[in-house]
């Protein structure tokens, strides 16, 4: 990745819009300053930036959205097997239920966020 060169020319109107031009070379900006000012370009409006360009690294998180009580649970969602084993979260050995998961003491964790 080379550095590169920017120049920036804001509108004598409206300086939060503007124009880029991305260069190469110091000369070739020299030569581009110089046909803007000679056609009466304002040198106010008409900034430099040098840099380089960087890597960008994207990473996605999971999305994950509760099922109100009375709604169905998806079919892309799979069921843990039994023979899965033990996964961080499951229920320790010997701690068994008859209760549905997401139910404690008789009250369905969703209903907890529900609007009053």
């Amino acid at each position: 990745m080379t550095a590169q060169f920017i120049v920036l020319l804001t509108d004598e109107s409206d300086t939060a819009r503007g124009e880029l031009r991305f260069l190469n070379t110091p000369t070739d900006v020299a030569q581009y300053i110089e046909v803007l000012l000679e056609g009466g370009y304002a040198q106010e409006n008409i900034r430099v930036f040098q840099g380089n360009e960087i890597e960008l690294a994207v990473s996605y998180r999971p999305v994950v959205s509760l099922a109100a009580a009375n709604d169905e649970p998806s079919d892309s969602v799979s069921e843990p097997t039994p023979d899965a084993g033990s996964v961080d979260g499951d229920v320790p050995e010997g701690d068994e239920s008859d209760e549905e998961q997401g139910v404690r003491n008789g009250v369905r964790f969703s209903e907890l966020f529900r609007p009053s």
